[in-house]
């Protein structure tokens, strides 16, 4: 696969994933970074505290491109690749951290989160 095509497979999924987020973050768009010295390895703005690197590969996507993010914020990787859905991966304890938030929002007791799928949609529920 020539440069041109995976680039443009890139920035496609970075759309792609932009608008799957419009319904938590409702101005969100591809940052555009057109120097190098200027990357801060972040691919969407208007996220609030999150900050997310986008990557659309043939194979497996390496752990470590969480670290191009430079910027202060909760550092989401979020990975597709041929064949497989698409992932979002996170430092545990921010992970944590959104699980106590979430809890707290939902008036949820501790240790009582439940994920369940239906429709191919997850929902918390109580246990």
């Amino acid at each position: 696969m020539g440069g041109r095509h995976s680039r443009n497979k890139g920035h496609n999924f970075e759309r792609e994933i932009a608008q799957l987020l419009k319904t938590v973050f409702p101005h969100v768009k591809r940052k555009l970074e057109y120097q190098a010295s200027e990357a801060t390895g972040v691919d969407l703005e208007y996220t609030g505290n999150f900050k997310f690197q986008c990557k659309r590969l043939k194979t497996s996507v390496p752990i470590a491109k969480i670290e191009e993010i430079k910027e202060d914020g909760v550092h989401v990787l979020v990975s597709k690749t041929d064949q497989k859905p698409i992932y979002a991966t996170m430092k545990f304890e921010d992970f944590i951290k959104l699980l106590q938030c979430l809890a707290q929002m939902s008036s949820i007791a501790p240790g009582s989160l439940l994920v369940s799928e239906s429709s191919h949609q997850h929902h918390l529920l109580k246990k």
